[in-house]
């Protein structure tokens, strides 16, 4: 860093003698054409001449001395001077080199000792056995038994239910005493589902052939027998009314909320599911069916 500066300092040294060098050039070329010019008249130089202080000899120390201008510092005397300062400048960058050699000589051995210090390398105690002395071994180090992973208690299993993707979707409707009902309460035994309502022609075709169905099968198969309420076309009393006047057994139910309608999405009437024991849709139907076809419908469930 030192050597560097140094050498900054230099050249910024340098640099000023060469402009101070040109800048006396300049300053003399000017005094030489002043020195050449002639003026027109005798008259008017003398004129000049006189405005002109001089002093003799014997006032050499007042301050008003005539300037001459011939007489300017030599060239090869500024040259000379800037090579001494370059001279010096070198001559101090390189002692502060020698200077910094010295130094990291003699640091040489220092570090050489710190970096022992800092190794800290043991040395071996001699051992005498007889007349030989000789090194003792380091001791090796013995491997250690590793302590075997502690078992982690396993957690009880939770039994899984398993789950059918077939599943029929759950609803709730009400019987005639206004008692909830849900279709999942009849799961473990085959359903039939009949999604019906008074006004609709098929729905009554077909509902002797599912009364007879019902006093066949009752034993071993729910009926479900569903009237669509919306509280405008069908109601729960108009459906009442069609199932006494006609003197059906089979149990009926009321959807007064739209459970089962929004469950089934239910758009045509009649539509009827036939539901397998483990609660998984069988067939879904939509129409009106014959007495025998629900029959064939009712066995490949209760199968």
């Amino acid at each position: 860093m030192n050597k560097k500066k140094t050498y900054i300092i230099a050249g910024v040294f340098t640099a000023l003698l060469l402009i101070s060098a040109l800048l006396y050039k300049q300053l003399a070329k000017g005094y030489e054409n002043e020195e050449a010019f002639t003026p027109q008249s005798e008259s008017e130089l003398a004129s000049e001449e006189s405005d002109v202080p001089f002093t003799t000899g014997e006032n050499e120390d007042s301050t008003t001395k005539a300037i001459d201008p011939t007489v300017l510092p030599n060239n090869n005397s500024v040259e000379k001077a800037s090579e001494a300062v370059i001279d010096k400048s070198n001559d101090k960058s390189k002692s502060n080199i020698t200077e910094k050699s010295n130094n990291n000589s003699t640091n040489i051995p220092e570090k050489a000792a710190t970096d022992k210090v800092a190794n800290n390398v043991p040395t071996k105690a001699p051992v005498k056995q007889g007349n030989a002395v000789q090194p003792t071994k380091a001791p090796q180090a013995t491997n250690s038994p590793v302590p075997t992973n502690t078992p982690v208690p396993t957690s009880t299993p939770i039994p899984t239910i398993p789950v059918n993707k077939n599943t029929a979707t759950n609803f709730t409707v009400y019987d005639s005493n206004g008692n909830a009902v849900s279709l999942s309460d009849y799961f473990g035994k085959p359903i039939v589902v009949n999604f019906w309502a008074s006004w609709c022609g098929p729905c009554k075709s077909e509902m002797p052939g599912f009364d007879s169905m019902y006093q066949q099968y009752k034993g071993s198969v729910t009926f479900l027998m569903v009237d669509m309420v919306d509280g405008n076309r069908e109601t729960k009393e108009t459906g009442q009314s069609f199932i006494a006047k006609n003197g059906f057994s089979f149990p009926v139910f009321y959807d007064t909320k739209q459970s089962a309608s929004y469950a089934y999405s239910i758009t045509s009437y009649p539509t009827t599911l036939f539901i397998n024991a483990d609660g998984s849709i069988a067939t879904i139907k939509k129409g009106a069916m014959s007495e025998s076809t629900l029959e064939n419908e009712i066995n490949k469930i209760l199968n």
